[in-house]
Formats: C-alpha cells, sequence, structure tokens
C-alpha cells in the first residue's frame, strides 16, 4: 500500500512534538488504507507528464518487518536487494531493520541528481539524525544539517571575497585620472570618428561647466535622450562632472512612458540634439541641444570642474517596468559602478581591451561597456544602429578588433546559429539577461576554441552584475542538448 501523507510543521516544534504529529496523521490515514491508490488517481484525474509522478516525486519507506529465509519443498528463500537501474521516482529512501540496526538504500534519477549530491545528502541526513539522538527536546529549525567543515566553507571559505579597490572614489574621479596617465590613447570610436582621452576629457568639461551654471549639482537627474554617438558619451560625462546623475531616455520609448520618468525624476535639464528631441512629450524641462548649442557651450573652460560628487552620490537612474508594469526608476551610485568594474574578478580590463558599446544607455549592460573600457585606459567602439545581425556585427567585431563584448542570451543565439565565426576574434564574451540555451553554448564552446565564454547576472538594482560564470571549456564534452 502506498500513502500519501502531508505533516504539519507549522509552529517550529521540537522533534518530539513532530513525531507525535506524523504518528496521528498516520494513524489517521490508515483509515482509509484499503482505497486503492489507482482509484485515488482515476478521482483526482491530475494532468498527466511522462517525466513525472502525478502525486509525489519523493518517498520514505521504513520497512520494519523482520527479514527472515522462508524454506519450502527443500528450497530456502530469502530477501535479494538488486539493482534495477530505473528510478521510479525522482528520490526514494528505504530503511530496513536488519536485526542489529537500521540499513538502507537510496535510488535516485541520474538525470536530476549526481552521486556527490546524493553522498551529501545521505551525511546531512545522518548529522540530522546526530542531532535528534543528542537532544530530541531541539526544535526543527536548530537541527543542524551541515557539519562544521561545510559550514566554515559556506560562511568563511564562500564569503572570502574581499578585494582592495577605490571604493571612495566617483566615476569622474577615475576617468580623470585615466586621462592623466593616457592623455592621448584612443578613448571613443564611432564609425570614422574618435576622440582621445584628452580630447573627450576637454569637451565633456565644457560641458560640465555649462550645466553646473544652469545649477546642476550633486544629486540633480539630468536626462539624456541621444542615439548611440560621441556626443552622447560627452553627454554622459559632462552630466556626472558637473555633479548630476544621468536619466536615460530611449526615443524609442512610448512618450507615455518618457514623460512619466521626466515627471517621476523631476529633471529640470535634459541633454538632446536635434534629431532625438523630437522624440519627447510635451515637457516643462529645459533641453540643451549638443549640436544646436555647442557653439555656447564650447566658450566653457576645458579644465576639469570642482569635484562636487563622492561615492555615495547618484551616478544615474534607469527605469525598469517594476513588478506591477509601472516604470520603476532604481537609483545607482557611484560606489556601485566602481565595485562592478574594479571589485569584483569576472573578465579582465585594461588599457589593451578594446570594447563595443552596444546595449541601449538605458540598459545597465551600457554601464559595463562605457565605464569598463573609459575607467581602463581602452577603447569603446560604440556600434553604430540598432540591435545588428549576426554578419553586420561580425563586420563590426572585425574592424574595430573587438577583445571583450557583452551580448544578450538572445542575440547569442542568434549569432551562434547564423554565423558563430563572427565572434572568433572576440576574446572575453560575456552573455546574459536570460537564461542561457545549453545547445547554443555547448556550440560556442565548440566553434570558438579562443573565445572565454563568461555568463553574467544581475539586476539593475545590484549594478550589472551579481554573480558572474566563466564556463570551463571541459564543460564542452559535458553539456547535453
Amino acid at each position: 500500500n502506498t500513502l500519501v501523507l502531508r505533516n504539519d510543521v507549522s509552529g517550529n516544534p521540537t522533534f518530539r512534538e513532530l513525531l507525535k504529529r506524523v504518528r496521528n496523521t498516520a494513524l489517521d490515514a490508515y483509515g482509509h488504507q484499503n482505497v486503492p491508490f489507482e482509484k485515488i488517481v482515476a478521482e483526482l484525474q491530475p494532468a498527466r507528464d511522462f517525466s513525472r509522478n502525478p502525486f509525489f516525486q519523493v518517498i520514505f519507506q521504513l520497512r520494519n518487518y523482520p527479514a527472515q529465509s522462508v524454506s519450502a519443498a527443500g528450497l530456502n528463500i530469502e530477501d535479494y536487494e538488486f539493482d534495477s537501474n530505473i528510478a521510479k521516482f525522482d528520490l526514494s529512501a528505504a530503511l530496513r531493520d536488519n536485526g542489529n540496526g537500521l540499513s538502507g538504500t537510496i535510488e535516485y534519477s541520474t538525470d536530476l541528481f549526481h552521486a556527490d549530491t546524493i553522498e551529501r545528502m545521505l551525511k546531512h541526513f545522518h548529522n540530522v539524525l546526530e542531532g535528534i539522538v543528542v537532544n530530541p527536546e531541539q526544535r526543527i529549525s536548530e537541527l543542524r544539517l551541515l557539519s562544521d567543515v561545510e559550514k566554515h566553507q559556506l560562511l568563511v571559505e564562500w564569503n572570502d571575497t574581499k578585494s582592495e579597490y577605490p571604493n571612495e572614489q566617483s566615476i569622474q574621479d577615475l576617468f580623470e585620472a585615466q586621462v592623466e596617465r593616457t592623455p592621448d590613447a584612443i578613448a571613443v570610436v564611432f564609425e570614422e570618428q574618435q576622440l582621445s582621452y584628452r580630447e573627450l576629457n576637454q569637451r565633456a568639461n565644457q560641458l560640465a561647466h555649462y550645466l553646473q551654471k544652469l545649477g546642476v549639482g550633486a544629486d540633480v537627474p539630468v536626462g539624456l535622450c541621444m542615439e548611440r554617438s560621441i556626443p552622447m558619451i560627452i553627454g554622459l560625462l559632462g552630466i556626472l562632472k558637473a555633479g548630476g546623475a544621468y536619466v536615460p531616455l530611449d526615443a524609442s520609448y512610448p512618450g507615455a512612458r518618457l514623460g512619466f520618468m521626466l515627471e517621476d525624476t523631476r529633471a529640470g535639464l535634459v541633454v538632446s540634439d536635434s534629431a532625438s528631441q523630437n522624440s519627447l512629450p510635451p515637457h516643462s524641462a529645459q533641453v540643451i541641444c549638443l549640436d544646436r548649442d555647442w557653439e555656447k557651450i564650447a566658450r566653457e573652460p576645458q579644465v576639469n570642474p570642482g569635484n562636487p560628487s563622492s561615492a555615495d552620490d547618484l551616478a544615474y537612474v534607469i527605469y525598469t517596468s517594476g513588478s506591477t508594469g509601472v516604470p520603476k526608476g532604481v537609483e545607482v551610485r557611484h560606489r556601485g559602478v566602481v565595485r562592478l568594474l574594479f571589485g569584483i574578478d569576472y573578465a579582465r580590463l585594461d588599457g589593451t581591451q578594446t570594447l563595443l558599446h552596444l546595449a541601449p544607455i538605458s540598459f545597465d549592460a551600457a554601464t559595463f561597456e562605457v565605464w569598463g573600457s573609459l575607467l581602463h585606459g581602452g577603447k569603446c567602439v560604440l556600434c553604430p544602429g540598432k540591435v545588428p545581425g549576426a554578419e553586420e556585427l561580425g563586420a563590426v567585431l572585425k574592424k574595430h578588433r573587438i577583445d571583450t563584448l557583452w551580448l544578450t542570451a538572445a542575440l547569442f543565439n542568434t549569432v551562434i546559429h547564423e554565423a558563430p565565426q563572427a565572434l572568433s576574434e572576440v576574446k572575453q564574451l560575456l552573455i546574459g539577461g536570460e537564461a542561457l540555451s545549453v545547445r547554443h553554448v555547448k556550440k560556442g564552446l565548440a566553434e570558438l576554441p579562443n573565445t572565454e565564454i563568461i555568463n553574467g547576472y544581475g539586476p539593475t538594482e545590484s549594478t550589472t552584475f551579481t554573480c558572474c560564470y566563466r564556463i570551463p571549456r571541459r564543460l564542452e564534452d559535458d553539456l547535453s542538448s
């Protein structure tokens, strides 16, 4: 007979109290033990799924009947354990009284569990039983699951991630220091245009002085509505150098969303250009048009303005949809960006790297692309247009010799499916935004032997990446389609 029991663990009972509850539940269930399991299935008519049992996937059995031999007509009959090589459930545990104690077996689906996982479960079960024997009056939440070694590994070893990085400096502090080191290095490239670090710094300084005269200072939000271009980078950097925080306003967004963002941030200024400003809905903010107004801006000094920003001041505000569908502004501070680029070890970022800026500025992957290059002395190449096709992307990568690239999982899948060799020159390929396709990752590992593939994940609130994983080359043989 099979009993499907639901036990009550509410109130965090002691083990002895839980044992009483289990006993009562079992006794109550015995009143229905003659109902065939097949009849229960027929009555409830659960949705059928050939990959799983309809009611439960884990079973625990205590075979507390005595093991005994039977003799008949000159034959000795006794129980014999054998391996059927078929798991009837995801996980089954069976204990038997062997006369001297309890012995048991574990049966599990190898599609779901590795052998070392099962061994770890058994050790944890042993730890729990040991704790019960020592003190059955412990509450079940207090029973020890982990060994001392595992506890130390979890709390100490795996959390020993402290690193030294400039966590008290702002983005513009670090950029200006980089300008001092490599003033003549190429900072940003767009199609046939380019600026050195010195030139970019000077133009951003002029914009910063201009914005400060209009009231921009620490934590003041300034809208930025521009297509990907060198003036857009000047706009980003100029807003920060003025002490403000940029608010990306994607010109492709519906007018109602853009209007909400302007109203919600109370941005009194918007940095834009003649083409993009027409995308803005009616608003009360003052628009600084970089192409139309540059003659006035260029009269400002090229020296670094007074730095009003601290590491805890706002760097930017990016809007997500929010769990309710209402746009939600996420305030990101300088410290978070600096942590992303200097405080964690997930990719090599230095002055030898050429990064492609491909993500929309309203998507926080752009934080990695833009500042990952400009704060390390690398070259930031701006991808023209919107989302490129596989061949178009490959042409840009080849022309500019892109070393480091970030792609959404969807775009990665498309490129790997249509033209994987487009990525062959990339040394560091970061992928994120959603769950990766095992099939496409496996093909990527096979087709791109000289490319390190890194899976990065993190919500906007945690500044682009919360966790990253360098996918090891050996997984090419381990991953299944």
